[in-house]
């Protein structure tokens, strides 16, 4: 009987590189892309802060969340990162074992603490594009996501590739929102 257990962690780090899309043998494709992972420390002598050392975790997506990734995350952004951890071991030629940490992604999104980001669901003929192993990119504007239900006419096609940033149409920034502090005291 097959064990079923799996052992999730949750990394918040920020993306060494853009996620990169490769292909298996068997041609279904997916992303993989790199999470540098810095703690902090609180020195009480100095009474200041400092950065541990860095650790780096490969990350692999499938499916919907592939494309996604591939779409969405850029280099040096901050994301947190929900995924299985398998640990591999294995004998060097010179007989030295060897561990590796392998992370497959069931969630990631970008960590809102020093930015923000905007959610856009994605549509069924991208959803039905990925389960064919032919991702398309979805890089329409957040309008074409206000119509009418069942209406896919809208659905882009081609590789599963980012936009360049010289294709993204010229957007002024949001405004800033002023937000009205409630004390909840009497």
């Amino acid at each position: 009987m097959a064990n079923n257990n799996k052992t999730y962690v949750t990394i918040h780090g920020n993306l060494v590189a853009d996620p990169e899309l490769r292909t298996t043998r068997d041609g279904a494709t997916y992303t993989t892309f790199r999470v540098a992972v810095t703690s902090r420390q609180f020195l009480r002598e100095e009474n200041q802060f400092v950065d541990a050392e860095t650790s780096y975790y490969s990350v692999t997506a499938f499916g919907a969340l592939a494309v996604n990734v591939l779409n969405c995350a850029k280099k040096g952004q901050p994301v947190i990162v929900h995924a299985a951890q398998t640990i591999n071991e294995w004998q060097t030629r010179e007989g030295e074992t060897r561990h590796e940490v392998r992370l497959t992604a069931e969630h990631m999104g970008h960590s809102l603490r020093l930015g923000r980001s905007e959610f856009r669901k994605d549509t069924r003929p991208i959803l039905d594009a990925v389960a064919a192993q032919q991702p398309q990119v979805d890089d329409r504007p957040a309008e074409a996501y206000d119509r009418p239900e069942g209406d896919d006419t809208v659905a882009s096609s081609g590789p599963l590739v980012p936009p360049d940033e010289h294709d993204a149409p010229d957007e002024e920034p949001a405004p800033e929102r002023a937000y009205e502090v409630v004390s909840a005291s009497s």
